[in-house]
């Protein structure tokens, strides 16, 4: 959530406000002196001191409106807020084919859809090279993949982020679609954007995008 876009809109509305406030008592003023002194025999015609007191309260009204959908908007950002603070320390799982290649070891899961009985998993690299071809688990549900950080030729590779595309196939040859998943802890929250942004294994993941809360002691 932007925090600072919240707060200039506030003050927008607030200053907004000021202005009418003051703007409507200059009007008032005004009008009281051309009262007192207009000619009684050709008194000022008042439709047009109508028309400027309905548009000033149209004005008033909309102000008020920005006012409480403000307050209503700050609201739902605290009540996301709590509930993105609450995912701390919990496993979470969510779509997402990123992970930290750490100490020679990165996680994936996937999920596969009933029918499927190959599945083949490329590991790229930040540049979009693949490094690291393997078949992965055919069982449907969600499967995980560990890497142990080494290429096809069993070089160490530098720690970083790298991505997995994953595919599968039925008996009959035809292709499946296997969506590759993030699943880890969720270490911190982000709230610099416009949606709580979940930390899970130094991979950002928006909170809108959780599928799955779990027990951190499960395993897959």
């Amino acid at each position: 959530m932007d925090i600072s876009a919240l707060t200039a809109a506030s003050s927008q509305t607030t200053r907004a406000g000021s202005s009418l406030t003051a703007n409507f008592d200059t009007f008032l003023t005004l009008l009281t002196a051309q009262l007192q002194n207009q000619d009684p025999l050709e008194p000022t015609d008042t439709a047009e001191f109508t028309r400027q007191l309905v548009q000033y309260s149209g004005v008033e009204q909309q102000i008020n409106t920005n006012k409480n959908l403000e307050t209503l908007i700050a609201m739902q950002q605290q009540s996301a807020a709590g509930l993105a603070v609450s995912y701390v320390g919990k496993d979470v799982i969510g779509p997402g084919n990123t992970a930290r290649l750490s100490n020679g070891e990165a996680t994936w899961h996937y999920g596969v859809p009933s029918g499927a009985t190959e599945v083949a998993i490329l590991v790229r690299d930040a540049n979009g090279r693949v490094v690291y071809a393997a078949e992965g688990e055919a069982t449907p549900g969600i499967n995980g993949f560990r890497w142990d950080g080494t290429d096809s030729r069993g070089n160490p590779m530098a720690d970083g982020i790298y991505s997995i595309s994953v595919s599968g196939r039925a008996a009959d040859g035809s292709a499946v679609t296997v969506t590759p998943m993030i699943r880890g802890r969720v270490s911190a929250v982000d709230f610099v954007g416009t949606e709580p942004l979940l930390n899970v294994n130094g991979i950002g993941l928006p909170m809108s995008k959780v599928t799955s809360v779990i027990d951190p002691a499960a395993s897959i």
